[in-house]
């Protein structure tokens, strides 16, 4: 089944996320691209959530099994290319050392940037996580979740309203957080 599109209109490239895998349409001529393990990284990215772009032009892939960061201009880089030195970044709580700024769990449902250009994961059963990134490049996350008073570790989308608050959904309400003051509010 088809669970997640994502549209570059820079590329006219259509990303389509699935169960099996990713796929990726050239929009203008409706064909689909041959990602395979000969000729792409991208083909061992499988059980797709959701997908999104970052205003970096970087592509994130959230999926059952952790969370992929890559730039479309990688389209044919070669299957083993998937490391922490190369322009394919893969994070789950198995690639790590579970070490405080790790991914927790892998499970990724959601993803979302807000305008100060921060990325918000939403995850089956982890909670909310804030990646941030520090000078060297290192990726890190900050976890959320009930004990910090979200009304659910199951965080199905985000949204930024215009006073910058975030807006969650999931499997018990909506949450409000205020970002600033890592402060919650239920509804």
């Amino acid at each position: 089944f088809v669970s997640s599109v994502m549209y570059d209109p820079k590329d006219g490239l259509l990303f389509v996320g699935t169960e099996g895998g990713l796929a990726v349409m050239d929009v203008a001529s409706q064909t689909f691209l041959p990602l395979n393990a000969a000729n792409s990284a991208l083909a061992q990215i499988s059980e797709i959530g959701c997908l999104f772009k970052d205003t970096k032009g970087y592509i994130w892939a959230g999926t059952r099994n952790g969370l992929y960061r890559f730039s479309s201009r990688i389209l044919n880089q070669p299957y083993n290319a998937i490391d922490p030195d190369s322009q394919v970044q893969f994070f789950n709580s198995s690639a790590q050392k579970q070490t405080e700024g790790s991914l927790p769990g892998g499970y990724i449902i959601s993803l979302f940037e807000d305008r100060d250009g921060v990325m918000w994961i939403g995850t089956y059963g982890d909670g909310l996580l804030k990646c941030t990134v520090n000078g060297n490049g290192a990726f890190s996350f900050k976890q959320y979740t009930q004990n910090n008073g979200l009304s659910n570790n199951v965080v199905y989308a985000i949204q930024q309203d215009k006073g910058g608050m975030l807006w969650l959904s999931t499997d018990n309400g909506l949450s409000k957080f205020d970002a600033a003051n890592d402060q919650f509010d239920n509804y």
